[in-house]
């Protein structure tokens, strides 16, 4: 069992209005509290060397007080906040408030089993989570409950230090209770390998499918993430190494994340770079000497005496 405390941030507690946005004027709360947490943490875990399994669970409960959560008041017709800041009818302003009933529980499961035929080891995990955000619009107030799935299964080999490779693949469903337009599935699977000559040539390949899938009036989105390296390793112990790399081939990389707070779900893409081309030099310094002969017995006799 442990405890916590948070402060609310000088944002959250500055009297100022944030107007970039006029549709969605937000503000501070100079009488907000700090919030206190209750946790609750528990993990099992199990091993069996003889045959390489494991697993491994945990569970996180946890209790909020005066969580710092989000008033949300609209406009029913213009309304003057500051002699400088207009609230127009429909428009919305947003304060920070405390209030009670947050509460959340998290849960997840791990298992490992090697498989000799494939020479493979073979990882599955499972996870659950609900979360209670509390809220307030126009003084009413709301209960968002948030509903969490993910399963996953993972096959990682090593054959021999010149190929190995790795299978993946991820689903995760996030449920709002009492509003299914909002629900989204999304899912990940990906290949990766690694090829080596005994020349010291190389090449590695890292291939993925990201999809989002929603109910809503959110349209569905699939895109590959493609990155490739082709290098050669060189000099005395292949200590040297020269590797071109090439970042998203396809030119398809995108960054996809949901937000729900209390009041509203956001889906968010946002631009990132994509396909650039990489030459790296890389040089290992292993091994740095050992002292010299006279010094190691100048030190055995020091400590023997």
């Amino acid at each position: 069992m442990r405890t916590s405390v948070n402060p609310p941030s000088v944002s959250q507690l500055q009297n100022v209005y944030n107007i970039n946005n006029p549709l969605v004027i937000s503000t501070g709360n100079p009488d907000l509290k700090q919030q206190y947490t209750g946790s609750l943490v528990t993990r099992y875990t199990f091993t069996n060397t003889q045959k390489g399994q494991s697993f491994f669970a945990n569970l996180f409960v946890l209790k909020t007080n005066d969580y710092i959560s989000n008033a949300v008041f609209i406009a029913r017709r213009d309304s003057a906040l500051a002699p400088s800041v207009i609230l127009y009818k429909g428009s919305q302003l947003t304060l920070p408030v405390n209030l009670p009933g947050f509460w959340s529980v998290r849960s997840f499961f791990a298992y490992g089993q090697p498989v000799k035929f494939i020479k493979s080891n073979v990882n599955l995990n499972a996870g659950l989570s609900y979360s209670r955000l509390p809220g307030l619009i126009d003084n009413i107030k709301t209960t968002t409950g948030n509903y969490n799935y993910s399963v996953g299964a993972v096959i990682a080999s090593n054959i021999s230090e010149y190929v190995d490779f790795n299978l993946s693949y991820n689903a995760n469903i996030n449920l709002l209770s009492g509003q299914p337009q909002n629900d989204q599935l999304s899912q990940t699977a990906g290949i990766q390998f690694n090829l080596l000559s005994k020349k010291g040539w190389y090449f590695q390949n890292d291939l993925n499918n990201q999809s989002y899938s929603y109910k809503g009036s959110t349209p569905n989105q699939s895109f590959w993430l493609w990155n490739i390296s082709v290098g050669k390793k060189f000099l005395k112990g292949q200590k040297g190494d020269v590797k071109l790399s090439v970042f998203d081939l396809l030119k398809q990389n995108r960054s996809i994340t949901r937000t729900v707070t209390e009041v509203y779900v956001e889906d968010m893409q946002s631009k990132v770079l994509r396909q650039y081309f990489m030459l790296t030099f890389s040089y290992k310094l292993k091994n740095f000497g050992n002292p010299p002969l006279n010094n190691r017995s100048n030190n055995n006799f020091r400590r023997n005496f």
